[in-house]
């Protein structure tokens, strides 16, 4: 075996200059060293989607159910697009036309103060403030990180979405994160308070309708 093997290398050095042999040495070491290099690369980034939040849930899975409600609210968007614009104060014209420069409008210059009606801007976006609250609270993260959600959710809709069609409300930026909060945690504690020795019929019905979140994450239990 020894002998074999004492062939082999001589029969590799007699067929290989030293110049060349260095090369391919040379060659190997940065291949292995980009291997790795792309090898832990892999890693980090995976190991960054698989990172643990403050309630257990990976990064991913948080992505997940955050892309979820963003699906949720361009669909809304798009539903309102079939509304008569009366009712959303929207310009009027095709969606096609106007969309690129009502965006880049909102981009480039500060936000305005609405002149939508009173229902709109202190009914309807607190109690969307509420939803996007309860989202985060009852998965189990806390107030100020319910809060901070919400204040991206808000300003997501306002410059992402609703901004291909109006420059963003200064209303809205800052009812919906701060009513979303008021709102969302009083129903998160009055839910708390009802749970406590169980739900009855009416405390069913009452949850769905003011903490829906709380019943899609963990039932009538």
């Amino acid at each position: 075996m020894k002998f074999l093997i004492a062939f082999i290398a001589t029969s590799i050095f007699a067929n290989t200059n030293n110049d060349d042999l260095f090369l391919k040495e040379k060659d190997l070491n940065i291949s292995m060293k980009s291997y790795f290099e792309i090898d832990e690369a892999e890693t980090e980034q995976r190991s960054f989607f698989m990172k643990k939040t403050s309630i257990g849930e990976t990064r991913s899975e948080f992505m997940q159910r955050d892309l979820l409600l963003t699906g949720l609210s361009i669909a809304n968007f798009a539903r309102l697009l079939q509304v008569d614009r009366s009712s959303t104060h929207w310009k009027e014209g095709s969606f096609k036309e106007q969309a690129w420069g009502n965006f880049k409008e909102a981009w480039t210059k500060p936000p305005v103060w609405d002149t939508d009606p009173w229902a709109m801007n202190y009914v309807a976006h607190p109690l969307n403030g509420a939803l996007y609250y309860q989202y985060a609270r009852e998965k189990g993260y806390s107030a100020w990180k319910s809060f901070a959600y919400t204040t991206y959710k808000s300003t997501l809709w306002e410059y992402g979405i609703e901004s291909m069609m109006e420059r963003p409300s200064i209303q809205d930026l800052i009812v919906t994160p701060v009513a979303g909060l008021i709102l969302g945690e009083g129903t998160h504690y009055l839910t708390k308070q009802m749970r406590k020795n169980g739900l009855n019929t009416l405390e069913k019905v009452l949850v769905t309708i003011i903490n829906p979140m709380n019943v899609i994450y963990h039932g009538y239990q």
